[in-house]
């Protein structure tokens, strides 16, 4: 049951006592609203568009870094051949080192970034990819790969040192390694270092330097690890 008026309520609805709705005054509302919102739409225009252009100039004059690969040409190991299969894991590494930026040595325990450049991956990963791409190319074991192959034996690395010397222009990786078995027992470790002088102090000349180092540290842990697998 309704209780209350029985006049209809509704959109448009009008008392027959009340006259009909001055269409004058609510074009004049109406008019009213439409110039509040092209003003506002011009306070937007002045405020909003420069903003997005100078975003867009300063976008545009950022130089990206120049990329540096660790050269894949790995030189072949005169190491005994072995029928096992090696699963090579991820390296671990300090904060500094574990990103794609290339660290220089600038005193005795200080350290910045190479401006201006970086590696090709996060160092970790592209450090395990070479370490797999230079056993594969010795082709001194049955299998080689990331974890997941089914693999009697695990490599477990450590980057300790992968830097330049910019007072001495010289190149330093160190990477301490552990051979592990099936059952997790570690069954042999060791720590490998190269150093290599750089032809300058720019990122070319730092980069090469870097990675013929780290070549030489690859070629020294496949001679070590082969007979072991």
């Amino acid at each position: 049951m309704l209780i209350g008026s029985s006049k209809k309520v509704g959109l448009g609805a009008m008392n027959a006592d009340e006259g009909p709705e001055d269409p004058e005054g609510s074009m004049t509302a109406a008019s009213r609203l439409v110039r509040v919102i092209q003003r506002a739409r011009g306070s937007l225009r002045r405020y909003l568009l420069p903003g997005c252009m100078l975003c867009l100039a300063g976008c545009a004059t950022t130089t990206p870094p120049v990329t540096f690969d660790l050269d894949p040409s790995i030189p072949v190991a005169q190491a005994k051949k072995s029928h096992g299969e090696l699963a090579v894991y991820t390296p671990t590494a300090t904060l500094p080192l574990e990103s794609r930026r290339i660290v220089v040595r600038t005193g005795a325990g200080t350290i910045a970034y190479l401006r201006g450049a970086q590696w090709a991956e996060n160092l970790p990963d592209l450090v395990q990819q070479r370490l797999i791409d230079g056993f594969a190319q010795a082709n001194v074991l049955r299998a080689v790969g990331r974890p997941g192959l089914v693999a009697n034996r695990s490599l477990h690395a450590d980057i300790q040192h992968f830097e330049v010397n910019v007072a001495q222009k010289q190149a330093l990786v160190e990477i301490y390694v552990r051979l592990v078995n099936g059952s997790g027992r570690v069954i042999a470790d060791k720590t490998f270092s190269a150093t290599a002088t750089a032809a300058n102090d720019h990122p070319p000349g730092i980069g090469a330097a870097i990675s013929h180092a780290f070549a030489q540290v690859v070629h020294e842990i496949v001679i070590w690890t082969a007979p072991r697998v």
